[in-house]
C-alpha cells in the first residue's frame, strides 16, 4: 500500500514538474481533460485594446455586459490554462471544465470574484487569474430631435460628449437649428439625469457629463430659453439657460467679471408680460446668488471706462530709448515725451519729425468719398484741389523737414495712440532736370538754388526759365523764389524744353487746323 502511494506521489510530482517548466517557456500545456490550448500570455497581452481611457477603469463601479472579454489563467494539478472568456448575449461566461456563469450586470470586481469561486469548487488547489481584457461596445438610443440617428454606438468609458458632439455639430448646419447643449437629459432605469455640456467644457465638470451605459436613453431637445449679458463680462452674449439657473451661475459660465466691472452696478431688464417690462437693479454683488433668470432676460454689467486705462504713444527712430510710453492726454507735449525717451540720438535728422495715428487714420473722409462718386469730367477746380491735397497728407499725420516748424511742433500736445518717429540724418539735395550733372548733392545750410545748380554743371541749353522746389517733407512742387528755403531732402527742378518729332508736330498742326476749318464752315451754314 505505501508502495503505490510512493508511486502516485511521484508520478503527480512529475506531472508537476512538467507543468512548471511549460510554464516557464511560455509554452501552453494540454492535459488529459481537453483543456483548449491557447497562444503565449505575452502575445496576448500585446493585442489588448484599452481604447482611449482617461482614467483606470473602476472595478467597483464598471458593470459587466455581453462582448466583455477576459484573460482568464489558471494553474492547477491538471495543467495550465489560458483562454479567453467573452460574455455571450445571455449575460454568461462560459469556462471549461466548469460550466456557464451568469455575471450580467454585476460589477467587474463581483464578476471575478464569482468566476474565481466557481473554480476553486472544482480545483480548490488551483491558482486563478483574471483580468478585462476588452471592453464591450453597445447601442444607445437618442430621441427627441427628427431626422438624426435613432441609436449610436457607445461603451462604458465613452461620455456623453464623445457621441453627441459629432451629431449635434452636423444637425445644427444642416437644418439651421440648434440642438441644445445644456438641456439633455440621459433616462437611466426610470430615472432622469440632467447633462450641460456647456458648463462641463467651461468647468470641467464631469458629472454634467456622464460616462455612458448599457440601456441609457439620450434625450434631446432644441435650445429654448436665452438671455443676453453685457458690460463687464469677460465673454459676453447670449446664453441659453437651464432650469433655475442663477445669475451668479451665468456671470460664472460666461467668464466672471471684468477687472473694470461695477459688480454693484447691475441692471435686468425683464419681460413681464408679452410687451411690458420691468427694470431690476441689483446694487449688491451678494444678491447674483438668489436672482433665478428668465427667458429673453437682457444683464448689462455696468463697467468703469478709465479703469486703470493707460493713454499711450510710440516713439521711433533716432531716440535714445524708442518705444511705448504713456502719456497725459492733450497735455503731455512732444517736446516732454522726447526728453522722456532720453532726448534725440547721434544720428537724428535735428529737422525732421514725423507724427502720425492710426486710429484717427482710419477715419473715413467724407468730403473725399463725396467727390469720389463724381465722374471726373464733372469734378469742380476745388473738388480736384482737394483730392491732390489729401494725397500729399495722410489723415491724422503731420509731418516737417523745415527746423523751425518742428521748433513749433516740438511744443503740440500728444493725442493717445500717437506715433512719433524721428528720422536718421541723410543730407542730401537732388538736382534733376536741365542741368548737366543731375543726381545726389550734399545738403548745404547755406547754399541757394544757384548753388546746388553750380554743383550740377549748370544749366544745359535745353534748360528752360521754370524752376521748381519739390518739398521732401510733403511732396508739394513750389514755383522757386528767393524766400523758400531749400532744405535737407528736397528735390530741385530745373524744367527742360521737350523734344518732338517736326514732322509728327507739322501732322498735328494741320490737323487741328483742318478741325477748326470744318467748324467754321458748320457755324456758317447754321447762321446762313
Amino acid at each position: 500500500m505505501i508502495k503505490l502511494i510512493l508511486i502516485m506521489l511521484l508520478s503527480n510530482y512529475v506531472l508537476f514538474s512538467q507543468v512548471l517548466s511549460n510554464f516557464y517557456n511560455g509554452e501552453n500545456y494540454i492535459s488529459e481533460s481537453n483543456m483548449i490550448e491557447k497562444e503565449n500570455v505575452d502575445l496576448k497581452l500585446s493585442s489588448l485594446n484599452y481604447n482611449l481611457l482617461e482614467n483606470i477603469i473602476d472595478p467597483t463601479q464598471y458593470l459587466v455586459g455581453p462582448g466583455d472579454t477576459f484573460l482568464f489563467n489558471m494553474l492547477s494539478a491538471d495543467g495550465l490554462v489560458n483562454i479567453d472568456l467573452v460574455v455571450n448575449p445571455t449575460g454568461e461566461i462560459l469556462v471549461p471544465a466548469i460550466g456557464n456563469i451568469f455575471v450580467y450586470n454585476f460589477t467587474l470586481d463581483k464578476t471575478i470574484y464569482i468566476i474565481k469561486e466557481e473554480c476553486l469548487k472544482k480545483y480548490p488547489n488551483s491558482n486563478v487569474h483574471i483580468s478585462l481584457l476588452n471592453i464591450r461596445n453597445f447601442k444607445v438610443q437618442i430621441k427627441g430631435i427628427n431626422n438624426i440617428v435613432s441609436y449610436v454606438e457607445a461603451s462604458q468609458i465613452l461620455r456623453v460628449s464623445d457621441v453627441l458632439e459629432d451629431i449635434i455639430k452636423q444637425y445644427n448646419i444642416s437644418s439651421g437649428l440648434k440642438i441644445s447643449e445644456r438641456n439633455i437629459n440621459i433616462i437611466r432605469n426610470n430615472k432622469i439625469i440632467n447633462v450641460d455640456l456647456l458648463s462641463f467644457r467651461r468647468f470641467g465638470e464631469k458629472r454634467k457629463n456622464p460616462t455612458l451605459k448599457q440601456g441609457d436613453i439620450i434625450e434631446l431637445k432644441l435650445e429654448e430659453n436665452y438671455v443676453g449679458i453685457y458690460g463687464g463680462i469677460k465673454m459676453p452674449g447670449r446664453y441659453e439657460i437651464v432650469n433655475n439657473e442663477s445669475l451668479e451661475q451665468l456671470i460664472n459660465l460666461s467668464g466672471g467679471f471684468t477687472k473694470n466691472a461695477d459688480i454693484n452696478n447691475i441692471e435686468i431688464t425683464r419681460f413681464i408680460n408679452d410687451t411690458d417690462k420691468e427694470i431690476i437693479n441689483i446694487n449688491h454683488h451678494s444678491l447674483i446668488s438668489n436672482l433665478y433668470l428668465k427667458d429673453e432676460d437682457h444683464i448689462i454689467v455696468r463697467y468703469k471706462q478709465d479703469y486703470k486705462r493707460q493713454d499711450l504713444v510710440t516713439v521711433n527712430g533716432e531716440v535714445k530709448y524708442p518705444g511705448l510710453y504713456s502719456i497725459e492726454h492733450d497735455s503731455t507735449t512732444i517736446k516732454e515725451i522726447i526728453e522722456k525717451c532720453g532726448g534725440l540720438s547721434t544720428k537724428a535728422d535735428l529737422s525732421k519729425i514725423m507724427i502720425n495715428n492710426n486710429y484717427i487714420s482710419n477715419f473715413e473722409d467724407p468730403e473725399l468719398n463725396r467727390i469720389n462718386l463724381i465722374p471726373n469730367q464733372y469734378r469742380s477746380d476745388e473738388e480736384k484741389s482737394y483730392i491732390k491735397a489729401r494725397s500729399r497728407s495722410e489723415k491724422g499725420s503731420i509731418n516737417s523737414s523745415d527746423i523751425n516748424f518742428t521748433d513749433r511742433i516740438l511744443s503740440f500736445t500728444l493725442n493717445r495712440n500717437d506715433i512719433i518717429t524721428i528720422p536718421e540724418a541723410i543730407d542730401y539735395v537732388e538736382v534733376l532736370g536741365g542741368v548737366y550733372y543731375p543726381g545726389r548733392y550734399p545738403f548745404y545750410d547755406n547754399y541757394s538754388f544757384d548753388d546746388y545748380i553750380n554743383l550740377a554743371g549748370g544749366y544745359t541749353k535745353t534748360a528752360r526759365n521754370k524752376k521748381y522746389i519739390v518739398k521732401n517733407s510733403n511732396g508739394q512742387r513750389i514755383p522757386f523764389n528767393k524766400n523758400i528755403n531749400i532744405e535737407n531732402g528736397d528735390i530741385v527742378f530745373v524744367v527742360e524744353k521737350i523734344e518732338y518729332n517736326t514732322w509728327e508736330r507739322f501732322k498735328e498742326i494741320i490737323s487741328v487746323l483742318g478741325q477748326l476749318a470744318t467748324l467754321v464752315v458748320v457755324i456758317q451754314s447754321a447762321t446762313g
